[in-house]
């Protein structure tokens, strides 16, 4: 039996796999089984997963029979994973060398249920590597355990930054959302809260690449992330009520990259939708305030008070303005003083 099953998604992925795959074969630590799920992948992804099966016999081929998704993949791979560990890996990305030593050492030390990974570098095939964005300063800690309550949905969503204890999850039945277009939020958001700790490392490499027809690159321009984002908000929001969880919970709220959002080619329409998100959140949100940071807690109020325009004068005129000063900043103050609202 492998010490960890490293899943791996496959769909439309030929043109990086086997980068992906050669970094996870140079691993320094090598007691490992690559589960790699084919989604009906129309391309030739299922030829290169057969030349390296043929290189590496711990290379394991799932086909599912009809294209079902990101989120069913994974839970495919789940079903078939025999390692003690659980790491999930896209295939368009990889790994430096000392990747799964580095996180499995911190595992076994700790025994810790999982181990968050903060040191990423994103590669959009323009600009240089880049830090993956972190809103909260406490992700760049290293070697110290944080609370679940504390950080849901406030850490790195991202499934490959985690390397889960295959125990744990079994136990609490983990499971990606069936439809859920960000199923790494959903299944971040719905088993983080059961952890009793996580033990945050900042060392070894993971490399994020952006593809051109990414839902994060095309985020910014046609702004279907925030459409996608709301269902998603929607279904933790239902889960945590199911279970009794919504009042010890900070469940989202929005406030994450929101300048792009007022420039949605259907912004009024989009408000609106949000505006509900909030109402139906509206009285739990009250109760437990305390849970919040103060501007997702100054958007929540603006928007439920349809006084989404307040939030953003405060935007432009509180400390964040140096920060927000660039160009899509400028354009969008453009067009608001052009509908005559500040």
């Amino acid at each position: 039996m492998p010490e960890i099953s490293i899943l791996i998604p496959v769909y439309n992925n030929a043109e990086y796999l086997s980068e992906c795959l050669d970094s996870l074969l140079n691993q320094t630590y090598q007691d490992f089984e690559i589960v790699c799920v084919n989604d009906c992948s129309p391309d030739n992804s299922l030829e290169v997963l057969e030349h390296y099966r043929q290189k590496d016999s711990r290379i394991k081929i799932i086909n599912k029979e009809r294209n079902g998704g990101l989120s069913t993949a994974r839970n495919e791979g789940l079903a078939h994973a025999q390692g003690k560990y659980i790491y999930f890996c896209d295939g368009d990305d990889w790994l430096d060398n000392n990747y799964l030593e580095k996180m499995h050492d911190a595992a076994v030390q700790t025994n810790a249920d999982v181990v968050l990974n903060t040191n990423i570098l994103t590669h959009n095939g323009v600009d240089e590597p880049f830090q993956h964005e972190i809103r909260y300063t406490q992700n760049y800690i290293s070697n110290v355990f944080l609370k679940p309550e504390d950080c849901i949905l406030r850490i790195i969503w991202n499934v490959w930054a985690y390397f889960w204890k295959k125990s744990f999850l079994d136990a609490v039945g983990a499971r990606f959302c069936d439809g859920c277009k960000i199923d790494d939020m959903y299944f971040q958001s719905t088993v983080l809260p059961f952890t009793q700790k996580i033990y945050v490392i900042r060392d070894c490499t993971y490399h994020y690449r952006i593809r051109k027809n990414s839902i994060t690159s095309n985020a910014n321009i046609n702004n279907s992330i925030y459409d996608i984002c709301i269902e998603c908000y929607e279904k933790i929001f239902e889960f945590y009520q199911n279970r009794n969880m919504a009042e010890r919970i900070n469940f989202k709220l929005f406030t994450s990259n929101i300048i792009p959002l007022f420039q949605h080619p259907d912004k009024q329409k989009l408000l609106a939708k949000i505006k509900q998100y909030f109402m139906s959140v509206q009285e739990i949100v009250q109760r437990t305030r305390n849970l919040y940071e103060s501007d997702e807690l100054e958007f929540f109020d603006c928007m439920i008070r349809d006084k989404w325009i307040d939030f953003y004068k405060h935007l432009f005129s509180s400390q964040f303005s140096a920060k927000l000063r660039n160009n899509v900043v400028k354009n969008i103050q453009r067009e608001v003083k052009h509908e005559g609202n500040i």
